[in-house]
C-alpha cells in the first residue's frame, strides 16, 4: 500500500507548491498596483506643483505688462503736456 501513497503525496506537494506561487503572484500584483499608483500621485503632485509655479509667474508677467503699459501712458501724456506747454508758449 506505499504505491498509492507516493502519487497522493507527490499531488499534495504540487497543490501546496501552487497555492505558494499564487500567493507569491498576488503579492507581486499587489506591489505592482502599489507602485503605479504611487507613480501616479507622484505625477499628478509634479504637475500641480508645476501648474502653480506657471500661474504665480503669468501672474507675474501680467503685473509687470501692466506696469509697463501703465509707465508708457504716463510718458506719453507727459509729451502731450509738455508738447501743449511748448506750443502756448
Amino acid at each position: 500500500m506505499i504505491e498509492p501513497l507516493e502519487p497522493l503525496q507527490a499531488a499534495e506537494a504540487e497543490l501546496r507548491y501552487m497555492k505558494q506561487t499564487v500567493a507569491a503572484l498576488r503579492e507581486e500584483l499587489e506591489r505592482s498596483r502599489q507602485d503605479a499608483e504611487n507613480a501616479v500621485q507622484h505625477a499628478v503632485s509634479g504637475a500641480t506643483a508645476e501648474l502653480a509655479q506657471l500661474k504665480l509667474t503669468i501672474a507675474a508677467l501680467r503685473d509687470e505688462l501692466e506696469q509697463a503699459h501703465a509707465g508708457r501712458d504716463k510718458a506719453v501724456q507727459q509729451a502731450h503736456a509738455t508738447g501743449e506747454t511748448n506750443c502756448g508758449s
